[in-house]
């Protein structure tokens, strides 16, 4: 996805973004953490239906284990990213904020992941409704272009919580900037709503999942 993207927007959207190659590549790496986390907590219960009709136990595993899953495969992801910085000559000291990005990254998909885990059940299209949802989510999201040079980008990804998350990673880990408290209140505030309404969607539902798998 990479190679495509960039051998595509680097002479056209990518030619006024600076070191576009690790913009480009941060932003892909940190929507696929969400993408494939979300996406396979749709199919979770159906992959694990024999257990969950057998035995007890609390269904909020089968999603957490995905968010760890996926949080492992994205921490090497980032080894060879910070190689990558090493080869632009970019200094690493941003990655200091990093953690905290992550830690609420994967906050806002473990909430994203309850809900669809629990609505799959009651819908049984969602999977295809999802993968066709977030891929317009990508499209939408400032990855492989800069959201200040497309008319009314912008204004809409004040709503897209994917916007804060990796736009404050760019900032700080590429162009080494504080912190903007805006980006930031929109993280934290994204994060704890996500997380809170997933887990009471996923509570209410849960009782009814051996039923109706």
């Amino acid at each position: 996805t990479f190679l495509l993207l960039f051998l595509i927007f680097e002479n056209r959207l990518g030619s006024s973004i600076a070191d576009y190659p690790l913009y480009l590549l941060l932003g892909i790496m940190m929507f696929n953490f969400f993408q494939f986390t979300t996406t396979e907590s749709t199919r979770v219960i159906q992959n694990f239906r024999g257990v969950v009709r057998s035995i007890y136990f609390p269904r909020e595993v089968l999603v957490g284990q995905l968010v760890i899953k996926t949080l492992f495969s994205h921490i090497f992801e980032m080894v060879l990213y910070v190689a990558l910085m090493i080869y632009f000559q970019i200094p690493l000291w941003g990655f200091v904020y990093y953690p905290f990005i992550v830690l609420f990254l994967s906050l806002f998909t473990l909430g994203m992941s309850f809900a669809l885990c629990a609505l799959t059940i009651y819908i049984s299209d969602l999977e295809n409704v999802w993968s066709f949802a977030s891929r317009l989510l990508f499209f939408a999201t400032p990855i492989f272009y800069a959201a200040q040079g497309v008319p009314g980008i912008s204004v809409l990804n004040i709503f897209n919580p994917m916007y804060y998350f990796i736009t404050l990673a760019r900032e700080t880990i590429i162009y080494q900037q504080n912190p903007d408290p805006f980006l930031v209140l929109g993280m934290v505030g994204y994060s704890v709503v996500s997380f809170f309404c997933g887990l009471w969607i996923f509570n209410r539902l849960k009782g009814k999942i051996p039923e109706m798998i």
